[in-house]
C-alpha cells in the first residue's frame, strides 16, 4: 500500500451484483471487491465504504473515494490519523 503523509492510498476493482461480500488482496496496493448492490445511486460505493471500513477496522468516515465514482476502478483513500 502506498503511504502518504499519513493516509494510504489503494486501488480497488469493483464487481457488482455478487452472490456475496468479498475482499481479495490481489497486490501490495491492489484489491478486488465482490458487493451484493447493484450500481444505482451510488448503493454500490456506499456498500464498498463500509466492507473497506471493516476490513481496515476503520470508521466510513476515514475512507474516500478519490477517483472512479462511477467506474469499476476506483483509488481510495484511507486516513490513518
Amino acid at each position: 500500500m502506498f503511504h502518504f503523509l499519513n493516509n494510504m492510498i489503494i486501488e480497488v476493482h469493483v464487481t457488482t451484483n455478487a452472490k456475496k461480500k468479498q475482499i481479495t488482496k490481489m497486490s501490495k496496493r491492489h484489491f478486488r471487491v465482490s458487493l451484493i448492490s447493484v450500481p444505482d445511486k451510488g448503493k454500490a460505493n456506499k456498500e464498498l465504504l463500509s466492507l473497506l471500513s471493516e476490513h481496515f477496522n476503520t470508521a466510513k468516515s476515514n475512507i474516500s473515494i478519490i477517483k472512479g465514482m462511477s467506474s469499476k476502478n476506483k483509488v481510495i483513500e484511507i486516513s490513518t490519523l
